[in-house]
């Protein structure tokens, strides 16, 4: 098996999209707005609010990205559900190594999930874009970890559903595995899977029958 195993979160371990639409509704109607409902998940928030608040002064955003937090990080992320097969390869892989979370999201409501989700028994290492400092996304949290860890890119391996992901991995030198079930449209050829227990073999190296 990989010696490092990262996976991203929304769309990849978790569906949060009812959860971030949940607090985008009551964030924009508390400011009297009406939003764009094309939403990229998975996003890192503040691009989320901006694409969103187009053409608005700068205080506004700021509130609604406030009430976003307040709304997401209180009633929003119970709304969040764990992909079927997730939860058991979880199991199976943490009993070979650790399991690693890079994440767009916050830490306060990836902690959050993972705990209402009973997730954290399995995931005991996460990076969230604000758990550093002069990160702005997954690129440089990514860029940050294998520097921190000291960790060979050929020796890890990162799950995640968009071509955000897939670039990332790419300019990290890291090995990309897309899930097909999460958010993005991974267009560029790479290693992809159907469902998550077809990610065992790829970790042991194994073709997938």
């Amino acid at each position: 098996m990989k010696k490092n195993i990262i996976f991203d979160l929304d769309g990849t371990i978790v569906d949060s999209r009812n959860g971030i639409e949940f607090a985008l509704d009551y964030a924009f109607n508390n400011n009297n707005i009406v939003r764009n409902h094309g939403v990229d998940i998975g996003a890192p928030l503040d691009k989320i609010i901006k694409e969103n608040t187009r053409n608005l002064e700068i205080d506004i955003i700021n509130k609604v990205k406030e009430d976003f937090i307040k709304s997401y990080d209180e009633e929003g992320y119970k709304l969040t559900k764990t992909y079927q097969g997730i939860e058991k390869i979880l199991e199976e892989i943490n009993h070979e190594t650790t399991i690693t979370l890079i994440t767009n999201k916050r830490k306060v409501p990836t902690q959050k999930i993972l705990k209402f989700l009973k997730l954290d028994k399995y995931i005991k290492e996460f990076y969230c874009i604000d758990s550093m400092k002069n990160i702005y996304d997954k690129k440089s949290i990514l860029e940050e970890w294998l520097k921190i860890k000291k960790a060979e890119p050929n020796d890890t391996i990162y799950v995640g559903d968009t071509m955000d992901d897939f670039y990332a991995c790419e300019t990290a030198k890291i090995n990309f595995v897309g899930v097909e079930w999460g958010y993005g449209d991974i267009s560029k050829k790479c290693i992809k899977i159907k469902k998550p227990k077809e990610l065992k073999n790829i970790l042991n190296d194994k073709p997938n029958k």
